[in-house]
């Protein structure tokens, strides 16, 4: 599920990307003088959020990577348990 919102997220955030670069080219096209400066500046902060989302999103991979592990290791820990009891319960032994 969470690498399904993430996804969605992603598709998301190009589309705002997208939109917002041809924001930033529109505005430099009507003024060239102003938007240069305002075109820089914006392009610097969607470079900066670009890699702010892309640090996100790998926590959030790391994240899901780790609870896979650790409900792997909990249900085989649980199966096991389960497995020692069943034996020592065994009315053959």
């Amino acid at each position: 599920m969470q690498r399904e919102i993430t996804s969605v997220m992603e598709e998301q955030y190009s589309n705002m990307r997208h939109n917002a670069a041809g924001l930033i080219d529109k505005t430099g096209i009507a003024s060239p003088i102003a938007g240069d400066v305002f075109g820089s500046a914006m392009k610097q902060m969607m470079n900066a959020s670009t890699t702010a989302f892309e640090n996100i999103s790998q926590m959030a991979k790391q994240m899901t990577d780790i609870v896979d592990t650790n409900v792997k290791a909990a249900s085989n820990a649980t199966a096991q348990a389960a497995a020692a009891l069943t034996r020592r319960s065994d009315p053959r032994d």
